[in-house]
């Protein structure tokens, strides 16, 4: 019963990251990677023309952005020649998250 019950979750959750990844990359001119980044040469989740997105979602109060996880999509997304960005929604608010150099760059329009 319990199986039954975490698949069922596991269905809901992939559907939406999906949804959520679609609408990323709908709003952003981007694709959406095949296997969420899975495979090796298709890393991140939406691909943009300028940057590479990595797509997080939560229901709890907060989300925890760990080094680690922004080097990951860093290292992926300088292996495209693309700047790392992630969107963390939390529960219903939507934050992006990219490195300053980048936030400059755009705020000076050399981005």
């Amino acid at each position: 019963m319990t199986v039954n019950w975490k698949k069922k979750l596991l269905q809901r959750q992939k559907k939406r990251s999906i949804k959520s990844e679609d609408k990323l990359a709908k709003q952003t001119g981007g694709l959406r990677q095949i296997g969420s980044g899975a495979l090796r040469h298709a890393k991140g989740d939406v691909k943009h023309e300028k940057f590479l997105f990595e797509d997080k979602f939560t229901d709890k109060k907060s989300y925890s952005l760990k080094f680690e996880t922004f080097d990951k999509i860093r290292k992926e997304a300088m292996q495209h020649a693309k700047q790392p960005a992630m969107r963390i929604t939390i529960q219903e608010r939507t934050l992006f998250v990219i490195e300053e150099r980048a936030f400059l760059d755009m705020m000076n329009g050399n981005l």
